[in-house]
């Protein structure tokens, strides 16, 4: 029985496949700036919607049950207010590009859970990895590409050094959370790219996460695991410290060699322990105290460099938006006031001084461009997959999902499809799949 039950949940060559087409289609949604774009959301979205349909079709084809995740339903919600309010404030073709973006996580969506729930979480994590390898080459020159950083800060491939940071966050703790041990010592590099983005909020919501995976895996006796995480931690943060110290491009070169170095030690002692040997414990205890002492310096420098008292301004000036934006919407609440009309309006109630074309609010973005409606919808959906994936102690769905969410608070990252669709992936990606009724269309070995 084991043995079938193993063969049920291995994935088969059809899941790798399908995976794989998962991945190549959001990677060019990232790549393409994070699917800011129209065109990008349209033809990507149009693409991972035929790649579901097939795989329906051939679910349908073996008399299986098609599967339609909650979070598809809330998206065209989304997109039929964004519509709505396009319509009435004479805007349609401003919220036909925005209803694309929605329409086009939905189809990631649709098409994630035909896909077995390994090799979807796996494929994302992988995807953060060489795109956080790719980018820690930029930033050393080894690899050109414009607008890759800006101001010293890592922006590949998003363009907005935010949106990237979420990014490397989300797919970090995917890594970090996975259950293969390649994934798990591969976790620096987004790790490390998420450091070079100096998105601070991007960066305290990772160690509230981090933390508090370590923590779970310690108390579940595995001291093993959490001095994985711990590890990785550690050697992203020296490699952070030497960039901010050397100041040249040779830093992250090096960064690079010390975290190979750090993997390769992770790995040495992930063999040599036992689970509850108290030898892992005092290890688990010293890279701790190394990690607490590598963020403090890496937080003194950021402080020297001017960079924390940037985000604190920043942090205010947004909190001043928000205060405008509820002003604003508070006029017309049901149906907003049109897709980019903040833009227009909001020098009428501007409080402070800033200028920006987008409140750094997803939700409040949302109501603006359509009514309040479509920020509850997708608020719904967030507390119903996150409340499942805590139900089921699912800590590579639940951290990415608060990460996500709580950082839209404070930034438009709902304005970048990728993200977007990261998100709808994580609050439905299937949990085990069984014989009757496998998550993926592919018949099994025992089949």
């Amino acid at each position: 029985m084991d043995g079938a039950t193993n063969s049920e949940n291995r994935p088969q060559a059809g899941d790798k496949a399908s995976a794989c087409v998962f991945a190549v289609l959001l990677g060019v949604l990232v790549a393409w700036q994070g699917g800011y774009y129209p065109e990008a959301s349209a033809l990507v979205g149009a693409a991972a919607f035929a790649a579901a349909l097939a795989l329906l079709a051939v679910r349908v084809a073996r008399r299986r049950r098609v599967r339609v995740p909650f979070t598809v339903p809330c998206a065209l919600g989304v997109a039929a207010c964004l519509l709505a309010g396009g319509a009435l404030h004479g805007s349609l073709e401003n919220g036909f590009d925005l209803a694309l973006l929605w329409l086009c996580s939905a189809a990631f969506a649709l098409l994630a859970t035909h896909i077995r729930r390994t090799c979807v979480l796996d494929a994302l994590a992988w995807l953060g990895v060489v795109a956080a390898i790719l980018g820690i080459l930029m930033f050393a020159g080894l690899v050109p590409f414009p607008g890759s950083v800006v101001a010293g800060r890592l922006q590949f491939t998003f363009q907005y050094a935010n949106a990237a940071g979420a990014w490397y966050a989300a797919t970090c703790l995917l890594a970090l959370a996975s259950e293969g041990a390649a994934l798990r010592r591969a976790a620096c590099f987004p790790l490390l790219a998420l450091l070079l983005t100096q998105s601070m909020g991007s960066i305290l919501l990772e160690t509230c996460a981090v933390a508090a995976l370590c923590l779970v895996k310690t108390c579940a006796k595995e001291p093993v695991a959490a001095l994985g995480v711990v590890a990785q931690a550690a050697s992203a943060l020296i490699g952070f410290a030497a960039c901010l110290l050397a100041g040249s491009l040779a830093a992250p070169v090096a960064a690079v060699a010390a975290l190979a170095a750090s993997c390769g030690l992770s790995a040495l002692v992930e063999g040599r322990l036992d689970d509850e040997g108290p030898a892992a414990y005092r290890i688990l205890a010293v890279s701790a105290v190394l990690a607490v002492a590598a963020g403090l310096l890496c937080a003194g420098l950021l402080v020297a460099t001017g960079r924390l008292g940037q985000a604190a301004a920043t942090f205010a000036e947004r909190l001043a938006q928000m205060r405008d934006a509820v002003t604003l919407l508070a006029g017309s609440p049901l149906f907003g006031i049109g897709p980019d009309g903040w833009s227009a309006s909001y020098q009428a109630v501007q409080t402070a001084d800033y200028k920006t074309s987008v409140v750094h609010c997803g939700y409040l973005q949302l109501a603006l461009d359509g009514g309040v409606v479509a920020p509850l919808l997708l608020v719904g959906a967030i507390g119903v997959g996150f409340s499942r994936a805590a139900r089921r102690r699912d800590l590579a769905s639940a951290l990415p999902i608060a990460l996500l969410a709580l950082h839209s608070l404070v930034d438009f990252d709902l304005r970048f499809a990728a993200l977007a669709a990261v998100l709808l992936v994580l609050l439905d990606v299937p949990p085990v799949c069984d014989a009757r009724d496998s998550a993926s269309p592919w018949p099994t070995d025992a089949a």
